[in-house]
């Protein structure tokens, strides 16, 4: 499948132009949505804006409850308190059907006894369209996500990625205001999760439709999103880009989640220099990215990914904060290799550096080389 299998650009593409849903003029918002079963608090006064046309992915480890927002936003979970909503209309005490939202789940709920042009269809029977309505609706979405020959095939008779798309085209046949994914690319095998994911997002910004993509996958989030909500324990840690996440987490727990890092306990004191702190590396001072102004110095944590260490056996250049190591555990991984090392105060550190010729034996003594100005400070907390 290659990307762009799903979908044209309208400047010369062969997508139909009226397959193109309207664009939401307000997106969505959330206000101060709180969730709880008996005792267990699953939202905490969710705050949160999502432009129009926008694709937002809600990022976080099971049990965080991105999954609970997104079914409260749909309705299927009535809010305890706070206010939803969905293109200006407060939708915040309607059911479900009332919400216009299309939704696809992780195992695409398609009608086995139906065909996959009756699938795609059967919102629009619910709602009382006409027959010849119906027809030339379906018959748009199934050209919007190229499955017009398959149009009288069962489910049972389709790949996994098909019948994805005949989920995604059967909630998309009602022209909702909003697109709601729970973890959509879930059943299907690692290499055609990873070829959809591009198909998809290409899809999904062509129509211009709100979309809110449900997913535990860090890297389906990177490659999906415009931006990344990422949640922890019923609240939301850090909202923004992929780059943003990735360089600049805000929180220890986003520093840990999204990709590797290191977090090297330290003490900050305030800088002089704006959103900056003093941290002592080796002996030495030095002035780094800090996710929180500071007023006093504090306990913190260095995050450093593996990537941004170099690792040497020869001894470090004077005034580079570096990290005297025993080598644990050497890994080759085509492209680069991967190492563990551990300090002398025994901690473990990981390092990601360009694959030699030959890894460094375990038990090698080596100097790490600290690149602070990709080190971010986060609380501990």
């Amino acid at each position: 499948m290659c990307s762009n299998s799903w979908s044209k650009k309208r400047n010369g593409g062969d997508m139909n132009s009226s397959a193109v849903l309207p664009r939401s003029a307000r997106g969505i918002e959330i206000r101060g949505v709180s969730k709880s079963y008996g005792e267990a608090s699953v939202l905490k006064s969710i705050d949160l804006n999502i432009a129009a046309g926008e694709l937002v992915c809600f990022l976080g480890p099971s049990g965080c409850g991105k999954t609970t927002l997104l079914r409260t936003i749909a309705g299927f979970n009535p809010a305890d308190s706070g206010d939803i909503l969905i293109n200006g209309r407060d939708v915040s005490s309607l059911p479900p059907n009332e919400r216009q939202c299309g939704l696809v789940f992780q195992a695409y709920a398609l009608f086995p006894h139906m065909t996959v042009r009756d699938n795609v269809g059967y919102g629009l029977r619910v709602r009382g369209w006409e027959k010849k309505k119906i027809a030339g609706r379906v018959d748009e979405m199934l050209q919007l996500v190229k499955l017009t020959a398959l149009a009288d095939r069962y489910p049972r008779q389709m790949s996994g990625g098909q019948q994805q798309r005949v989920a995604i085209a059967r909630a998309l046949a009602i022209q909702p205001d909003a697109l709601l994914l729970d973890e959509p690319l879930s059943n299907l095998d690692a290499k055609l999760r990873e070829e959809i994911r591009f198909e998809l997002r290409t899809l999904i910004k062509s129509i211009g439709i709100t979309t809110i993509f449900v997913t535990h996958d860090q890297e389906e989030a990177m490659v999906v999103g415009d931006r990344i909500v990422v949640m922890n324990q019923g609240v939301i840690d850090q909202v923004g880009t992929a780059q943003e996440i990735y360089r600049r987490p805000s929180t220890a727990f986003v520093a840990e989640f999204v990709g590797q890092n290191n977090l090297l306990p330290v003490t900050a004191s305030p800088s002089t220099t704006p959103g900056r702190a003093r941290v002592e590396v080796a002996g030495e001072c030095f002035d780094v990215l800090c996710s929180a102004p500071l007023s006093a110095a504090q306990p913190m944590r260095l995050a450093l990914r593996p990537e941004h260490i170099t690792v040497t056996e020869s001894p470090a250049p004077p005034g580079t904060p570096a990290i005297r190591c025993t080598v644990t555990l050497a890994a080759f991984l085509g492209a680069t290799a991967r190492y563990e090392v551990e300090t002398a105060q025994g901690a473990m550190l990981k390092v990601s550096t360009p694959a030699r010729e030959l890894l460094l034996p375990v038990g090698q003594h080596v100097n790490l080389l600290l690149d602070l100005s990709r080190a971010v400070l986060v609380p501990i907390n």
